[in-house]
């Protein structure tokens, strides 16, 4: 209220000011105005008096100085008069000599402005003839003003600051008008005070300027009020404030305390220390004892089901990852059993025995190990010979089933900083699920490529693309919908993947068919 308060006296008085400097400038600019149209009428009227005249009998200069410095009288703002002859030639002067040429060599215009080492003067003119013959000009009279002078003599208060321009913006005479410094500072208005000769164009603009820091004194001397009354109310209010904390906050701190404590334990061990008796708080202290107890109650059930779901997981997974390996060592055992393989062929089944046993041992040891399982040492790799390797594991199954892997990959080295174990079991994975979602219709795609940082393999089948249920909860462990599955193949691409830094996506593709897409870190060279 008080901040509002002090933004309306603000506004208030900002606009009144501004009426108020409107207002000044209007009416300083009707005075100069009347004080310009007396000097252009006094200059035309000693233009006609006999001394004037006195020019068309030449040698008069004393005479007609003489009437000159008795015209200028005391008026600080007349700073020079001159008489010339027709040809422009000086006669006679009065008031600051050093103008005296100047005047005399202007033009013929009864008002224009005119500088003179470098101080801006207005200029008066007015011609001399003969009552009898008005055409003819004997010369001409000239008077010079100071406009800085002129408004010097109606400064209306010490605060205001008054200013004179020409018609294109140039500064004449007074001081600081606000254009220069920004509208916080100074409060400006200005009006037109035109030309004494109404045919001249456009006129004098008169310019008004007040501080703002004036005009605002009033609004500031009633913001330092409201401050000592908002510090006195804010001080009765702490003390008011600091007693009723004083009552309360002993019981709350012991609240907080109890509240800590199980938080640090992550459990609810032994009693709870609360305060307790009637008000608020000791309801509240009340429902939240309830409240921690029945969630011990719960916690120790889930806690036995956990227990129960993790060792169900962990069996799953040995199911699940146990039954690829064994496929490939069946059939490379049967093939070696049928005894009409050439040696290379014999030893390269025999190379595969020893390799997936080395890899079902691995694959064993690691899903026995809890719910977190290392993430394995880590080395360069070529993700094209990974992908390869992985396709030359499924041989047998692809010849046992006239099935085919087509992969399509850059020439170069792709380098990636994985477990190649891991990678082999997530390649394997998504492999074997290709090849069973395509039931031999078509050849599963494989397209290895790069982008940026990132190393981008996609497994495209033509099968009948994921169930809706599955692109729901794509990495759900347990959720399948084959027949023999266990819904852990995704989860288990998406943990080692995750581990590697990198993303797992799945989708069904337009033409038909699915595609997961598998992003690793690229290795970079230094």
């Amino acid at each position: 209220m008080a901040a509002a308060a002090f933004a309306n006296a603000r506004r208030f008085a900002l606009s009144e000011a501004q009426r108020r400097v409107e207002l000044t400038a209007i009416v300083e600019a009707s005075r100069l105005r009347d004080d310009l149209d007396e000097r252009s009428r006094a200059i035309t009227n000693w233009s006609r008096l006999e001394v004037m005249r006195a020019l068309a009998y030449g040698d008069v200069d004393k005479q007609i100085a003489d009437f000159l410095d008795r015209s200028l009288g005391g008026s600080p703002e007349d700073v020079a008069a001159v008489c010339t002859d027709r040809s422009k030639a000086l006669v006679a002067g009065a008031g600051n000599a050093g103008l005296f040429a100047a005047l005399a060599s202007g033009g013929d215009r009864p008002f224009e402005i005119i500088a003179i080492d470098g101080r801006w003067l207005l200029r008066f003119a007015a011609p001399v003839g003969l009552a009898d013959a008005p055409n003819r000009t004997l010369g001409r009279i000239v008077l010079a003003v100071d406009p800085g002078v002129l408004l010097q003599a109606r400064s209306a208060d010490a605060s205001y600051r008054l200013t004179l321009r020409s018609p294109d913006g140039r500064l004449l005479a007074g001081g600081p008008d606000g254009t220069s410094a920004t509208s916080e500072e100074w409060i400006t208005a200005r009006a037109s005070v035109g030309w004494p000769d109404s045919t001249s164009g456009d006129g004098l603009v008169l310019g008004a300027a007040e501080p703002a820091r004036v005009v605002l004194a009033p609004a500031r001397a009633m913001q330092g009020r409201i401050v000592v009354v908002g510090l006195t109310v804010l001080a009765v209010a702490s003390l008011l404030g600091t007693a009723i904390a004083m009552r309360i906050s002993r019981p709350i701190r012991r609240f907080t305390t109890a509240v800590e404590g199980i938080r640090e334990r992550g459990r609810l061990t032994g009693p709870i220390d609360v305060p307790t008796g009637p008000g608020e708080l000791g309801v509240l202290a009340e429902a939240f004892t309830r409240m921690a107890r029945t969630l011990a109650v719960a916690e120790e059930r889930n806690v036995a089901q956990s227990r129960l779901a993790l060792l169900g997981e962990v069996a799953a997974n040995i199911a699940h990852e146990v039954r690829t390996p064994l496929a490939s060592l069946r059939s490379a055992g049967q093939m070696l059993a049928a005894g009409d393989r050439d040696r290379a062929t014999t030893e390269r089944l025999a190379t595969l025995i020893v390799s997936e046993a080395d890899r079902l041992h691995n694959v064993v040891t690691n899903l026995v190990r809890a719910a977190r399982p290392p993430s394995g040492l880590r080395t360069p790799s070529d993700l094209m010979q990974l992908v390869a390797h992985a396709v030359a594991t499924l041989d047998p199954l692809l010849s046992e089933g006239g099935r085919a892997i087509e992969v399509h990959g850059p020439v170069a080295p792709l380098t990636v900083d994985v477990d190649p174990d891991q990678i082999q079991q997530v390649l394997l994975n998504l492999l074997r699920n290709a090849l069973d979602a395509s039931e031999g219709r078509d050849t599963v795609l494989v397209e290895v490529s790069a982008r940026q940082d990132v190393a981008i393999l996609e497994v495209r089948d033509a099968g009948p693309g994921f169930a809706a249920s599955v692109l729901e909860h794509p990495f759900a462990p347990f959720h399948t919908t084959k027949p023999a599955g266990t819904g852990l193949g995704l989860a288990i691409v998406r943990r080692i993947v995750e581990e590697h830094g990198g993303q797992v996506t799945i989708g069904n593709l337009d033409r038909g068919g699915a595609c997961v897409s598998v992003r690793l870190p690229k290795v970079t060279a230094a």
